[in-house]
């Protein structure tokens, strides 16, 4: 019976086969290539400290830029590249990079922590009369992070910083994909429960 099945066999259907299995190979490559191994780019933003002018009596006075603020808040902005591949300006459109908007809140310095140029150079602009951060990646290498704090002000000195989130616009990086979390918001991406609503 055995026999009789490989008889019945041509090779146009061997050479069928062949095609199937080769092209199923080249797809599955392709698709690792560019998907599985892709980087990951994490994007985290996090409250670090809070000065408030009440907290310190009369006499306490905080300024920026000539303007006397009520508070003075730190946040930090925390970015890892995951993955075995190295980021580059090339792969960053000059007229959509990763940008954060801090809404109710006026940034008036940003620096970078533990700055290593061997490892990456990401200059941050501030925009939008300190509304806008701006992520100018150079070149970041594979299984990088960096940090960087951002000082400013909450226009309205009630807001707590544990509540407040920025919206963040990641741009489009070729073959990367973006993570976000803590304090981020992307406007764009219904919630859970508005999801469930």
């Amino acid at each position: 019976m055995a026999l009789e099945f490989l008889n019945d066999i041509q090779a146009k259907d061997i050479a069928l086969l062949a095609a199937g299995i080769i092209g199923g190979g080249i797809v599955s490559w392709l698709v690792a290539k560019k998907f599985i191994h892709r980087p990951h780019l994490k994007f985290s933003l996090k409250p670090a400290a809070i000065l408030r002018k009440s907290d310190f009596g009369r006499t306490f006075k905080m300024s920026a830029n000539g303007n006397n603020l009520d508070n003075l808040c730190v946040f930090n902005l925390d970015m890892h590249l995951k993955g075995k591949s190295d980021l580059s300006r090339d792969q960053v459109p000059e007229d959509n990079k990763p940008t954060l908007f801090f809404s109710g809140f006026t940034i008036y310095d940003v620096r970078t922590i533990e700055y290593d140029e061997t490892r990456f150079s990401i200059p941050l602009v501030i925009a939008a009369k300190g509304s806008l951060l701006i992520v100018n990646i150079e070149r970041m290498r594979a299984n990088t992070h960096a940090s960087f704090q951002i000082i400013g002000s909450f226009r309205d000195s009630a807001v707590e910083p544990e509540d407040f989130s920025a919206d963040f616009y990641p741009g489009s990086l070729h073959n990367v994909d973006i993570e976000s979390a803590g304090h981020i918001r992307r406007p764009w991406k219904k919630s859970k429960d508005e999801r469930q609503a």
